[in-house]
């Protein structure tokens, strides 16, 4: 009885592993039946970039005072704004040479680093930074907020943006706040007007020198004229002498023609009076030519014994 009941537990238990194996199997086949999830897109691995060149800092740093110290636009303007702008001059200066893409958030990353290399008690091995930095007022005025105490790194105040520009000759009075905004513009207007007024000035001073020179030129070339019309008229004068003397040669000249002339002719008109034979002239005739003949004869010997006889 007992080997009976033995083996109807035997069989009942090979039963149960049968249906299971079976029940399994059939798991496993519908299973496979169904199609397969697609696999989950990894994302690609991240680059990590290249550390901060001494270069990028100079930059930052640059960038950094240049929007802090311009009082005239950026006075109590927003974190958000000043930082974009920080990091667009940042970008800029950088675009033109092969620099890593840095994002807002790592630039302002950089820049709290290199603040908070700026507290008493570290060792700072940022000396390019220093070299920059270290005269400036506003960085003094940050470097000594961040010194005290009540400042630590968990606790940072927010950036003051009460900016105003920085005198170079007092950079190195740390306790002196720059001016604001009103009174930056009102300087920047008192210089404008300064160097109108200083340009007006000098234009004016140019004005009287251009007339001085003007009037002296305008004396110059009336001495000038003045000069060559005595010169004119003294060739005038010249000329009209010079004229009035050949005037005079020419009509001595034409005096002395007619003269020769009227001598050519009185001798003619003698030496015909004294060819005539008074032997074949009538009385009246032959008293008339010898008169003539005797004149011409007493004429010929006065012009012998000459003037002096």
């Amino acid at each position: 009885m007992e080997d009976y009941v033995n083996a109807l537990s035997a069989m009942s238990v090979s039963i149960s592993e049968e249906g299971l194996l079976d029940a399994a199997d059939g798991v496993g086949r519908a299973d496979s039946s169904m199609s397969a999830p697609p696999p989950v897109p990894r994302k690609a691995a991240r680059n990590k970039q290249a550390n901060f060149s001494a270069y990028e800092d100079n930059i930052l740093c640059k960038a950094w005072l240049e929007i802090s110290c311009d009082a005239a636009i950026n006075t109590g303007q927003r974190r958000e704004s000043f930082w974009l702008r920080v990091v667009n001059r940042y970008k800029s200066c950088c675009s033109a040479r092969k620099y890593p893409e840095r994002s807002q958030k790592s630039i302002m990353s950089r820049w709290d680093f290199i603040k908070t290399e700026g507290v008493e008690g570290h060792n700072f091995t940022l000396m390019h930074c220093w070299q920059i930095l270290k005269d400036e007022p506003k960085w003094m005025d940050l470097k000594s907020k961040m010194d005290t105490p009540q400042n630590s790194a968990s606790s940072a105040p927010p950036l003051n943006l009460n900016l105003a520009p920085v005198d170079p000759s007092a950079a190195s009075s740390a306790g002196k706040r720059p001016m604001g905004r009103d009174a930056a513009k009102a300087a920047k207007k008192a210089a404008g007007s300064s160097e109108y007024a200083s340009k007006m000035h000098d234009l004016t001073a140019q004005k009287i020198e251009l007339f001085k020179d003007t009037k002296i030129e305008r004396k110059v070339r009336h001495d000038e004229i003045v000069a060559l019309e005595k010169v004119k008229v003294e060739e005038a004068r010249e000329h009209r002498k010079l004229v009035l003397e050949l005037e005079k040669k020419r009509l001595d000249m034409e005096e002395k023609r007619l003269q020769m002339e009227a001598e050519k002719k009185e001798k003619k008109e003698d030496e015909r009076i004294l060819a005539i034979n008074l032997d074949h002239c009538q009385p009246i005739q032959r008293l008339y030519y010898q008169g003539l003949q005797e004149d011409i004869l007493q004429k010929m010997m006065a012009r012998r014994r000459g003037p002096s006889q």
